[in-house]
């Protein structure tokens, strides 16, 4: 009578395994978007701050030469100004915005900047500064980063207010 007895089963079956696979890959999954965006907000924060210091960076060289004044837009740089040479503060003010300019080209991808008259400092992109000509004088950093998924480029910018000199 023993020989037919139906003897109980034992494991998983396929069913079973089958569903507790998909749900372990799509929690994997979900953990692996969060960590990519947590990436991209890093990256995000990164080229933030680094616009900021340059903003600030470029801010303090101005308060050493006040007499330079609207130099820092102007064109004329005087490159042996940066290696020791005598200059007039309008001639350091160009070279040291031209130099300004270089640094922030290095340290963001696509990273501009401007220095201008604008009583709205907080608009612009890439591509149009928006300076109105009035107001406060204001330093202005642009850059374009892709974004998230299905997201296109967005424009970031940081900007600061200057003191009246």
């Amino acid at each position: 009578m023993r020989l037919f007895q139906a003897r109980r089963q034992r494991g998983f079956s396929l069913v079973e395994l089958t569903v507790a696979l998909a749900i372990f890959s799509a929690g994997l999954g979900s953990f692996s978007l969060l960590f990519l965006m947590a990436i991209q907000g890093t990256l995000e924060s990164r080229l933030h701050s680094v616009a900021a210091g340059q903003v600030w960076s470029l801010s303090e060289s101005m308060s050493m030469t006040p007499s330079a004044g609207s130099d820092y837009w102007g064109t004329s740089a005087a490159p042996a100004c940066l290696q020791g040479a005598v200059c007039a503060p309008a001639q350091m003010a160009a070279a040291t915005f031209e130099q300004w300019q270089k640094h922030l080209a290095m340290q963001i991808p696509g990273g501009q900047g401007i220095v201008c008259k604008d009583s709205t400092p907080g608009d612009g992109n890439v591509i149009d500064a928006a300076c109105d000509g009035t107001g406060n004088r204001v330093i202005k950093v642009f850059w374009t980063e892709p974004g998230g998924p299905g997201v296109d480029i967005q424009d970031r910018r940081v900007y600061a207010r200057l003191p009246i000199l």
